[in-house]
C-alpha cells in the first residue's frame, strides 16, 4: 500500500468532488434530454415520448445524479456508511433504467426510419 498520505488524502478528495459534480451534471443531461423531447413534439406529436420511454431517461438520468450527490455527501460529512450504500443503489438504478430507456428508443427510432425507407 501507498505511504505517502499526501497521495491517498488527494485521491479521496478528487473522489469525493467527483461525486458531488454528479449531481449538477447528471441534471444538465437530463434536463437537455427533456428540452429535446419537449422541442420534438411540435413535429412529431405525442411519438416523441417514444411510449413513455424518453420521461423515463430523463427521470433516470435525475435519478442517477441525485443518488450519487446524496451518497457523496454523507459519506463526506456524516459518514454515514449504509445510507451511503443504499444511495449508491438508487444510482445505479437510475443508471439502469436511464440505459433500459436509451436502448428502447433506439430500438423504436431504427423502426420508424425503417419503416419510413420502404
Amino acid at each position: 500500500a501507498d505511504r505517502d498520505y499526501e497521495n491517498i488524502c488527494f485521491a479521496e478528495y478528487m473522489f469525493r468532488w467527483s461525486m458531488l459534480l454528479a449531481l449538477p451534471l447528471q441534471c444538465l443531461a437530463g434536463l437537455s434530454l427533456s428540452r429535446v423531447q419537449v422541442r420534438a413534439e411540435p413535429y412529431v406529436g405525442s411519438l416523441s415520448r417514444m411510449d413513455g420511454w424518453v420521461p423515463l431517461l430523463v427521470l433516470g438520468t435525475f435519478g442517477s445524479g441525485l443518488g450519487i450527490w446524496c451518497a457523496g455527501y454523507l459519506d463526506c460529512v456524516h459518514e454515514a456508511v449504509i445510507s451511503v450504500a443504499l444511495f449508491f443503489i438508487v444510482a445505479a438504478l437510475g443508471q439502469l433504467s436511464a440505459g433500459v430507456a436509451m436502448l428502447q428508443i433506439n430500438r423504436k427510432v431504427k423502426r420508424r426510419f425503417e419503416a419510413q425507407s420502404q
